[in-house]
């Protein structure tokens, strides 16, 4: 590889994980849902470099990443529609989430991304049942001491 080339990567790998350690509170809300395999036994990155690209959240084996999107993208749509058609053309799909919606609707951020059908379940046709539901209490109330506890921050039914 070329100096410039790798210089680039590299420069990309320090980035990710500096992204990794300054994370918004929307992505280190939602990563306690998604590390682990605690959600449908699916292994999540956080700031996973795919072609030259960081990602919020990569899931290989299903070949999905989950972008969260701040204030920032209001104001970058051209760029994020290309980046997305880049991802896309290169295998990946994407479930894109406001930040408000990860703090405000967690219930529903989760359903959604459990309902989105890895590629095998796509060929069996299976996908999300009424008995997968579950609820999970807002970011506010576990500031709080409420709701989850580390034991039970991903139960067994997800």
């Amino acid at each position: 590889m070329e100096r410039g080339k790798y210089m680039a990567k590299l420069a990309k790998v320090f980035r990710s994980r500096e992204l990794r350690k300054d994370q918004t509170e929307a992505e280190r809300y939602l990563w306690k849902f998604l590390r682990n395999r605690h959600l449908t036994g699916r292994k999540f990155r956080r700031q996973y470099i795919f072609q030259g690209f960081i990602l919020d959240f990569y899931c290989a084996e299903d070949k999905v990443a989950i972008e969260l999107d701040g204030p920032i993208h209001d104001k970058r749509k051209d760029y994020d529609s290309a980046r997305q058609k880049i991802i896309e053309d290169n295998g990946l799909r994407i479930i894109r989430f406001k930040n408000k919606m990860i703090l405000n609707d967690i219930n529903n951020v989760l359903k959604q991304i459990k309902s989105f059908p890895s590629p095998s379940k796509m060929e069996k046709g299976a996908g999300l049942t009424p008995a997968d539901e579950v609820s999970f209490p807002s970011p506010s109330k576990m500031e709080k001491g409420e709701g989850l506890t580390p034991a039970d921050e991903a139960p067994e039914c997800l």
